[in-house]
C-alpha cells in the first residue's frame, strides 16, 4: 500500500505525470480481486457534499457525466450510480480470473483524454460546450475546464481553484 501512496504523492506534488503514476498504482494492485476493491470502495464515503451537488445539477436539467483517469470503469459506473449521474467513464484495467493484471490503459489516463472524452460526449448527445458545466478538483481535470462555459473546482487544488468559476469547498 506505500507504493501506492507514494505513487499518488509523486503525481499530487507534480513529479510524475498521471499515466505514470496510475501504472504504477495497478502494477502495485496486480492480483487484488475485483470484488475485494469493489468491497473497500463501496465502503468509503462520498465526499461532503457531491451527491448534493449532483442533485442540484441534476433539478437545474443537467445532463451529468463522471469521468475518471483513476478509477476503473466499473467503480466509476457504480459511483455514478449512487449519484444519479447519467454517463460513466474511467480507466480501462485488464482484468483475469476477477484479479487485476496490473495493466491499465485508455483514453483517460492520457495528457488531455478527459477532455477529448468530453468533447466526444458533447457532440454524441448534441451538446454545445458554452453550456458545458464541469465539476472538478485537481490538475489533471484543467484540460476538461478549456471544454466548458461554466466550471466549478470541488474541493480544489491551487490550480483549479484559481481557474474555477464558482467553488465548494465541503471541508471547510
Amino acid at each position: 500500500m506505500a507504493r501506492v501512496v507514494w505513487a499518488g504523492f509523486l503525481y499530487n506534488i507534480g513529479v510524475i505525470p498521471i499515466k505514470t503514476a496510475l501504472k504504477r498504482i495497478y502494477k502495485t494492485l496486480r492480483g487484488v480481486e475485483v470484488n475485494e476493491l469493489l468491497k473497500i470502495y463501496r465502503n468509503m464515503p462520498l465526499s461532503i457534499g457531491a451527491a448534493e451537488l449532483f442533485s442540484r445539477l441534476k433539478q437545474a436539467g443537467c445532463r451529468t457525466a463522471l469521468i475518471s483517469s483513476g478509477l476503473p470503469r466499473f467503480v466509476v459506473e457504480d459511483l455514478a450510480s449512487r449519484l444519479e449521474a447519467g454517463l460513466a467513464v474511467g480507466c480501462d484495467v485488464e482484468v483475469r480470473d476477477g484479479r487485476l493484471t496490473g495493466s491499465v490503459g485508455g483514453e483517460v489516463i492520457e495528457p488531455s483524454g478527459k477532455a477529448t472524452v468530453l468533447r466526444e460526449i458533447l457532440n454524441e448527445i448534441g451538446g454545445d460546450s458554452a453550456h458545458c458545466v464541469t465539476v472538478v478538483n485537481d490538475r489533471n481535470n484543467v484540460p476538461m475546464m478549456s471544454v466548458s462555459g461554466r466550471r466549478i473546482g470541488f474541493n480544489p487544488d491551487a490550480l483549479v481553484n484559481l481557474k474555477s468559476d464558482y467553488v465548494v469547498n465541503s471541508h471547510v
